[in-house]
């Protein structure tokens, strides 16, 4: 009786032992990557490694702040091509009986920011890293911490100044009162001229010298008045002196005509 309990202690003592070899030879861990910030309403993802020796089976359940994080979904990645759903994560398998050796990502998860403040992501005590069927993850800490903040507001556009519609409409009756002046002063100018034109006409008939006339009518001197003056001018001394030579031929005559007084 004896030999059988000594050998069923030895059996567990060898059996602590050897799990106990297999997690020092073979020590495994998770690491979770993730951005530091997020901001609430927004979308993104968390990428889940492991890092052992021959590991054929991964499964990766994700402990997360429920308050202000939403899980949408896990699926497995990399070398690990199967997948069986769990609660809040994934188990991930090699294909054919292959191990992966090293650091590889085993599984992706999905996440929504829902409110402000500090959340973290950790790895749940059921989670393990498989190899030869022995789970060799050495239960290190995981926990990654994500600050949610609000989204920056739009920038408030900076409106350009304007300018007032009365000061451009003030604008524009400055210049139409200014056209409206100029045209003024074209129309006087050849008022001006026509009255010129006519005094010249008139006055001739009376005898009163052309260039006087001009002078008076225009009040410029004569070399300053424009060929609109000077036209009129010419066809009246035309006229006059014309006008003139007709006189004196038709006086002349008569002058010899008349008898001389005293003679006989």
């Amino acid at each position: 009786m004896k030999r059988i309990i000594n050998g069923i202690i030895a059996a567990l003592i060898m059996s602590t032992l050897g799990v106990s070899s297999a997690y020092a030879a073979n020590p495994a861990s998770f690491t979770i990557s993730a951005s530091a910030s997020v901001t609430t309403g927004s979308t993104f993802s968390v990428t889940v490694s492991e890092n052992g020796d021959q590991v054929n089976t991964v499964t990766a359940k994700l402990v997360y702040d429920a308050a202000k994080l939403q899980l949408l979904g896990v699926s497995c990645g990399g070398s690990f091509g199967g997948s069986i759903a769990e609660t809040d994560g994934v188990t991930c398998y090699t294909s054919g009986g292959t191990s992966v050796t090293g650091s590889a990502v085993a599984a992706s998860a999905s996440f929504k920011a829902l409110a402000e403040g500090t959340a973290s992501i950790s790895m749940s005590g059921s989670s393990s890293i498989v190899s030869g069927g022995t789970d060799i993850w050495n239960h290190g800490s995981t926990a990654r911490s994500i600050t949610v903040v609000a989204p920056t507001p739009a920038p408030t556009p900076t409106p350009s100044p304007s300018t007032p519609v009365t000061t451009s409409t003030s604008t524009a009756k400055t210049q139409n009162g200014q056209s409206s002046t100029n045209a003024a002063t074209t129309t006087d100018a050849a008022s001006q001229s026509a009255q010129a034109a006519s005094a010249d006409a008139s006055q001739n008939a009376s005898g009163t010298p052309v260039m006087q006339v001009a002078a008076i009518a225009t009040d410029q001197p004569v070399s300053g008045l424009s060929f609109n003056v000077m036209l009129p001018l010419a066809i009246a001394v035309g006229v006059s002196v014309v006008t003139a030579a007709a006189l004196l031929m038709w006086i002349r005559p008569r002058e010899l005509d008349q008898p001389t007084l005293g003679k006989k």
